[in-house]
């Protein structure tokens, strides 16, 4: 997240031009207001200080912007279609929720908690989750039930990684700093893999995980698997 500042008067342009006055939020410190919004990758505030040497400004704010604010964010539909969707909401009353943070409307939860057969070594990758689409992908945990197994991402029809989990178990086993590489690990005990990249990955056309045995077992087999991510219209 890019963190901008702007002077009052620029804030109200931007919000005004973006229109994104239905989602401004603010704090209340002991000596300002601080006002902000979040588009995409940015977060902009504003400060408009309260111990009497803005008052202009403070009026202004006090009057035209501060009882629409701070609306409250976030319903949870659990869906048939296994699909847990964040959008926002409108609340009555702003107290409600102060300093609720902006939530795309966009964003999606997706999971199957199906068990799925892989496919042995020599034979093609069996895809687990795939989607057709742009936006942005935050990451994914897959739960499997070994370690030999061969787990692959692509995203616009290009190679991310192509790991083995039990390699990747083996390292970090000898290699305590790579087990500290926070975007991707492998949790042996609960037998899961997680992806977190450190930022966004922003995808305009498709996103594609898929997994195989990296033996001759047909007993390898995906548990359940979760992803997070946005799809724009």
């Amino acid at each position: 997240m890019i963190d901008i500042r702007l002077n009052w008067t620029d804030f109200k342009q931007l919000i005004a031009n973006k229109q994104l006055i239905t989602y401004l939020q603010y704090r209340v410190n002991p000596k300002f207001y601080i006002i902000e919004v979040n588009e995409q990758d940015y977060h902009f505030h504003a400060y408009v200080y309260t111990d009497g040497s803005d008052n202009v400004n403070k009026i202004d704010f006090e009057t035209n912007f501060k009882p629409n604010a701070n609306k409250k964010i976030g319903t949870y539909d659990f869906t048939v279609d296994n699909k847990l969707r964040v959008e926002s909401t409108l609340a009555a009353n702003p107290a409600d929720a102060p300093g609720c943070p902006v939530i795309s409307n966009n964003l999606v939860v997706d999971w199957d908690n199906s068990e799925v057969s892989l496919p042995k070594k020599t034979n093609p990758y069996l895809s687990l989750y795939s989607y057709s689409g742009k936006g942005k992908m935050f990451g994914f945990k897959i739960k499997f039930n070994s370690d030999d197994i061969r787990v692959k991402l692509e995203i616009d029809n290009k190679i991310i990684f192509d790991i083995d989990c039990e390699f990747l178990d083996d390292i970090s086993e000898e290699d305590r700093e790579i087990s500290k590489i926070e975007f991707l690990s492998w949790d042996d005990e609960a037998r899961t893999l997680n992806f977190k990249p450190s930022y966004p990955i922003l995808y305009t056309s498709s996103i594609n995980v898929s997994a195989r045995s990296l033996n001759d077992s047909t007993k390898r087999k995906m548990k359940n698997l979760m992803i997070n991510l946005t799809k724009e219209l």
